[in-house]
Formats: structure tokens, C-alpha cells, sequence
């Protein structure tokens, strides 16, 4: 996650999940130019890509323990005795709880009237445009069932006893 929140993609990156899984498999990362300039926004400090790697020790007995990270020079500057009660940089303003435009979409702020619909412009319940074939991307999914799930749980606590 260190890896994603300074580089701003996934550390094992790539093209299809095959080479994905390949990568993870082989720790085969693509690093980002390193420098500890701090003018270099667009670098990674080798402080940063060191504690990356002694995250993904593979030998748990070798890995570094949550003392030892704490101490890493990635985190000099952090005083952890007092991180709680120390303000915190940005505080969000908000409407209500439901008020999102906070975050961002695709490089834009939403606006206060815009609605969301996480099926894009698709209608989910529209069987007109159905189509469950696969695509030259993949399956195509343009409609969602719900009586698919209709006796699905999250949790089953039901099958834990017996």
C-alpha cells in the first residue's frame, strides 16, 4: 500500500493478471526514478523504497516488526507518542454525511447536483441492451440480476453451527 499512496498505482502493476501474478510471484517491481531531493515530487526517496523492501521480506522471521518500522528513517520525523493528539493536516468541510464532494472523480471535484450512477450512463435494469457474451475486453456486464441474490448472506452464521 506504501508503494500505491506515493506512486499511485499498484507495485506489481502490468497489462494482463497473468503478468500481474508473475510479478508478485517474482517480486518484480517497476521503482519509480529514487532521489532524496526533496524538489523531486515525482521521485521516490530511497528512505521510502528501503522500508518497501524490508516490507516484502518474504521470511516473516526476517521482516521488520512494528518497533523496528516505526523506526525506520522513512518515519524521522514522526513523533508517535504524540501522532493522536497532533491536528490533523487537512480537515475536510461537509454538508452532511452524505456529501462526497470532498472527493475527487476522475480528476474532477463533483458538482453538488451532478448524480451518481456506478453503471455509467447504462441503465442496470434495462433488458433491451442486455448482453451477457463476452467482449473483446471481457465479459460484459450490463445488467444486474437481483434475484440472483436473493437467499445470499454476508455472513452464514448459520453454517457455523451445528
Amino acid at each position: 500500500m506504501l508503494y500505491e499512496f506515493i506512486v499511485g498505482i499498484p507495485p506489481f502493476n502490468d497489462d494482463t493478471v497473468d503478468l500481474i501474478f508473475d510479478n508478485i510471484l517474482n517480486l518484480r517491481i517497476t521503482w519509480p526514478e529514487i532521489s532524496d531531493d526533496p524538489n523531486d515530487e515525482d521521485c521516490m526517496s530511497s528512505a521510502a523504497q528501503d522500508l518497501i523492501l524490508k516490507l516484502l521480506t518474504l521470511d516473516p522471521a526476517k521482516r521488520l516488526k512494528v518497533d523496528e518500522i516505526k523506526k525506520h528513517r522513512f518515519f524521522e520525523n514522526i513523533n508517535w507518542e504524540t501522532l493522536r493528539r497532533q491536528p490533523a493536516k487537512i480537515i475536510p468541510e461537509y454538508k452532511s454525511t452524505l456529501d462526497t464532494t470532498a472527493f475527487e472523480r476522475e480528476g474532477k471535484q463533483f458538482e453538488k447536483d451532478e448524480k451518481l450512477n456506478p453503471f455509467g450512463d447504462q441503465n442496470p435494469n434495462d433488458d433491451d441492451d442486455a448482453d451477457d457474451s463476452d467482449g473483446e475486453d471481457g465479459p460484459a456486464v450490463t445488467r444486474m440480476d437481483s434475484t440472483k441474490f436473493r437467499n445470499f448472506n454476508l455472513v452464514r452464521l448459520d453454517l457455523l453451527h451445528e
